[in-house]
């Protein structure tokens, strides 16, 4: 829990410090901080998760602080540039970076992160853009496949709860934008 609090209390300290500092800071150095703390904190928490695993609980924390880094980088990045695309295209840039980087390192608490993150550009994709993103399905197979070899039973059954959110809401945009109404919707919502 402690490991936990201190990763959040650093990831927020980071930002703070980043949103405090930012107009006075040069377009170069900008990038080169943003780099540097994304290299160095996800390069440390290889070091600890590589080998024999001898602080994992460290590892894992920074594994955890360096996908916000990331995240935040990503949105740092996109301001400096004046990049003006839709919010979920962030966060879905955001979630697959941290697949990546949960996969190389076998961490399922990042695994967790990334289905968050997904689920969220999900629900940004649906309820803002009536875009029911049909392929959502693949990475939350993807992560139930990597709970799967992780012997993480709950995240199996998240993975689960997620298809069928997936599910539900395909049925939902093909019965409110696809279906006429009558004897074939009634049937469709019924099978």
């Amino acid at each position: 829990m402690i490991i936990g609090l201190a990763s959040f209390c650093l990831a927020v300290g980071i930002i703070i410090f980043y949103a405090a500092n930012w107009r006075k800071m040069p377009p170069v150095a900008k990038i080169i901080q943003v780099v540097f703390l994304i290299v160095s904190v996800n390069g440390l928490a290889y070091l600890f998760l590589s080998g024999k695993r001898t602080y994992p609980m460290v590892g894992r924390a920074l594994l955890l602080v360096g996908m916000i880094c990331y995240g935040a980088g990503i949105m740092l990045i996109a301001q400096i540039y004046h990049i003006s695309a839709e919010p979920s295209t962030g966060v879905l840039a955001w979630a697959v970076g941290a697949l990546a980087m949960s996969a190389l390192m076998r961490e399922r608490f990042g695994y967790w992160l990334c289905a968050v993150l997904f689920f969220i550009w999900n629900c940004m994709e649906f309820f803002t853009y009536d875009n029911p993103m049909f392929v959502y399905v693949i990475p939350v197979l993807l992560l139930g496949y990597l709970f799967r070899r992780e012997g993480d039973r709950y995240g199996m059954t998240v993975s689960a709860v997620l298809f069928g959110w997936y599910f539900f809401q395909a049925n939902l945009y093909v019965i409110f934008n696809y279906v006429t109404p009558g004897w074939p919707a009634y049937c469709f919502i019924a099978g």
